[in-house]
């Protein structure tokens, strides 16, 4: 009889703390204020620089030789190892050369007999004992005797396939006793060898990025001073910067009509044989003098349906929208041209949710520094 009474006078008590306690979460929750958003800004880096024009190509072999076999024959020795940098004149093939040797022999046996009877000959002419004609026929026969001996040496010489230079050789195609040569089932194509020191750098440039070059260098001395002065810097792919530098040896005579771009070549030393012909590159080429040029993070750079901007901290802290042109990326910098001043404080990260307007608390405000090396140029994708 007493316990229910006891339940209906404890709930009004156990309903007034709940109450108590959810007014008092409500009341803490709204009177919670963050402030303005604390953001990293960095006043833009000045440097000098030229202006470049970015590209892409290939590395290539600086010469290319198909080793053949040039005579018929058992092939008897391999003298590499496949894939082995060799030097030049190493015996890298030698055909069963027997023969090739007896060949001469007898060439040389026929030569002597049709000398022998060429100087007999000529003392019979001196005692009116023979003919001019006779003469003249031994003569011509001598000569082609001596001219079967040096065809013969010829294709004795062609049994030994030597290095035509110092490169590294592939995979031998055909293996020790098959016959070779012209005609037989095996074929000519014995392997094929390369020069990799120098290393040719091989690309293209658009007929603009040409037009701003020649230019830029003179039409009376293009493309000879170029030739002769040009050079470009060289990135691979896992590069973090463009740590080679090749000079330009070649620039082709006229733009392909169906890509409107014009072939360059570019030369580069390469001692320790570790760049490999068919390496993606990337190539900058600088043009013009240097001239002064703002730099900014590269992660600084947004876009929107107006372009590419950047937010700086205006007046009572305040961002402001500005519109750049990116151009060449420097390490983890990027520069810029357009609305941006030396001395604005440019929000240097995470632009994606801050829009124009918005209150901010700068922190750390610091001039960054490059490394100065120009660095991939593979674009850094922009805030959105």
């Amino acid at each position: 009889m007493n316990r229910p009474l006891l339940s209906i006078l404890t709930l009004p008590v156990f309903t007034v703390l709940a109450l108590s306690i959810a007014s008092c979460g409500k009341k803490e929750t709204a009177t919670t204020d963050p402030g303005p958003r604390k953001v990293t800004v960095a006043v833009p880096e000045s440097k000098d620089l030229a202006a470049v024009i970015d590209t892409t190509g290939t590395l290539a072999a600086s010469e290319t030789v198909n080793l053949v076999a040039r005579v018929q024959g058992e092939l008897q020795k391999v003298g590499f190892k496949d894939g082995a940098h060799v030097k030049a004149g190493q015996l890298l093939f030698q055909i069963d050369d027997a023969p090739f040797v007896e060949k001469v022999k007898l060439y040389e046996a026929q030569f002597t007999g049709a000398e022998s009877e060429y100087n007999r000959q000529l003392a019979l002419a001196k005692e009116n004992a023979t003919s001019v004609a006779n003469v003249e026929d031994w003569r011509s026969k001598r000569d082609q005797a001596a001219a079967q001996v040096a065809l013969a040496k010829i294709d004795l010489s062609y049994t030994k396939i030597a290095a035509p230079f110092d490169g590294r050789i592939g995979k031998r195609l055909v293996d020790p006793g098959n016959i070779v040569g012209p005609g037989t089932q095996s074929g000519e194509n014995l392997a094929q060898i390369e020069a990799t020191n120098p290393t040719y750098v091989e690309f293209e440039i658009s007929e603009g990025d040409l037009l701003k070059l020649r230019d830029t260098i003179g039409t009376a001395t293009w493309p000879d001073a170029f030739v002769k002065t040009g050079e470009v810097q060289i990135g691979l792919s896992d590069d973090t910067s463009f740590d080679h530098t090749a000079k330009i040896d070649f620039v082709d005579t006229s733009l392909s009509t169906s890509t409107g771009t014009i072939n360059f070549r570019a030369t580069m030393p390469n001692p320790e044989g570790t760049l490999v012909p068919g390496l993606f590159a990337r190539i900058r080429l600088p043009v013009g003098t240097p001239v002064t040029t703002l730099l900014i993070s590269i992660n600084a750079i947004g876009t929107d349906q107006q372009g590419d901007f950047v937010l700086v901290v205006g007046e009572d802290s305040t961002l402001v929208r500005k519109s750049v042109v990116p151009g060449a990326r420097y390490g983890t910098m990027k520069a810029v041209t357009g609305e941006l001043t030396a001395n604005d404080q440019v929000v240097t990260y995470d632009v994606s949710d801050l829009r124009p307007g918005d209150k901010v608390s700068p922190q750390d405000t610091t001039a960054t520094k490059s490394s100065g090396t120009p660095a991939a140029a593979t674009p850094a994708t922009p805030a959105k």
